[in-house]
């Protein structure tokens, strides 16, 4: 996810927004332990991972996400999540990158072809 990042920007990952989450973060790294009746994340929501970090304070390192749910929540609209760790609401378990590149179609012209997100 490093490399995607620094070589095409943005990831987009699907996460399991849990009621904690949603009304309860407003800063700091999160993380939230894995309910026991539970074997894996049900991802539920989708955010993009922009960038990663380490909190020299704690050691901890944590993905930057950027939410839809508006500057009001989080740290202005961003969060950030716990790395290397089961208590980070799946967010590594379904993530797309997409690079923008030339689709060319056989036996079309040139002045036919067309840029679209290839993933």
């Amino acid at each position: 996810m490093m490399a995607e990042l620094t070589l095409n920007g943005p990831i987009e990952c699907g996460i399991q927004a849990t009621p904690n989450f949603d009304t309860n973060y407003n800063g700091g790294i999160y993380h939230e332990v894995l309910p026991s009746h539970q074997t894996d994340w049900e991802q539920n929501h989708a955010i993009a991972v922009v960038g990663w970090g380490l909190d020299e304070g704690t050691n901890l390192r944590y993905w930057i996400g950027r939410n839809s749910w508006g500057t009001y929540w989080g740290e202005g609209g961003f969060f950030r999540m716990i790395m290397d760790d089961n208590d980070d609401l799946g967010i590594t378990q379904n993530c797309t990158a997409g690079t923008v590149g030339k689709l060319v179609t056989p036996n079309k012209k040139e002045s036919e072809e067309r840029t679209e997100i290839i993933q």
